[in-house]
């Protein structure tokens, strides 16, 4: 999974909702028209797990939990540019939580089998400038 800005759509038995992401060395910041997310994240091969907060910056605006503060623990499935995830929330245990991430825009980082190899690099700081 690559680090960068993602959409994501996320639902539970009381709302659908979508958002935006920005995931990065292992951090988690977001939010959607009412909430502010943040948190952390753990990506062991394609598994991932995430711990996120909630926090109400605009008032007016449904939570898909009900509530404005909440603490979630996802895991799931990520591909390069997307996930699918699930997951639950202690202040709301009778709700599931599902969401897919859509990579936007990359934060800039390739992931490591997509860069030279130091071989390469080394061949072309070697190289001959063209005449």
């Amino acid at each position: 999974m690559r680090e960068g800005l993602y959409k994501i759509a996320f639902e539970t038995e009381k709302a659908s909702k979508t958002g935006v992401v920005f995931m990065q060395d292992g951090q988690v910041w977001g939010g959607d028209s009412g909430l502010a997310f943040f948190g952390s994240y753990t990506l062991t091969g394609k598994h991932l797990t995430a711990t996120v907060h909630t926090s109400r910056h605009t008032e007016g605006v449904p939570s898909a939990f009900g509530l404005d503060v909440v603490q979630v623990e996802i895991t799931g499935e990520a591909g390069d540019e997307s996930a699918e995830l699930q997951g639950r929330s202690p202040q709301a245990p009778d709700l599931s939580f599902r969401a897919r991430l859509i990579l936007l825009k990359s934060a800039g980082k390739r992931p490591a089998e997509s860069r030279p190899s130091a071989a390469t690099r080394w061949l072309l700081s070697a190289s001959p400038e063209p005449d």
